[in-house]
């Protein structure tokens, strides 16, 4: 399985955001998200 890890500055995790990767992402790629 492929990994893609999103890195936010701020407020994380970015669910508004990851509907919208997972829509163009193959179904094989897990998100991965993190915050500082």
């Amino acid at each position: 399985m492929t990994k893609l890890g999103v890195i936010t500055i701020g407020q994380a995790p970015r669910k508004d955001v990851t509907p919208i990767l997972e829509e163009h992402l193959p179904s094989r790629v897990d998100i991965v998200q993190a915050g500082v």
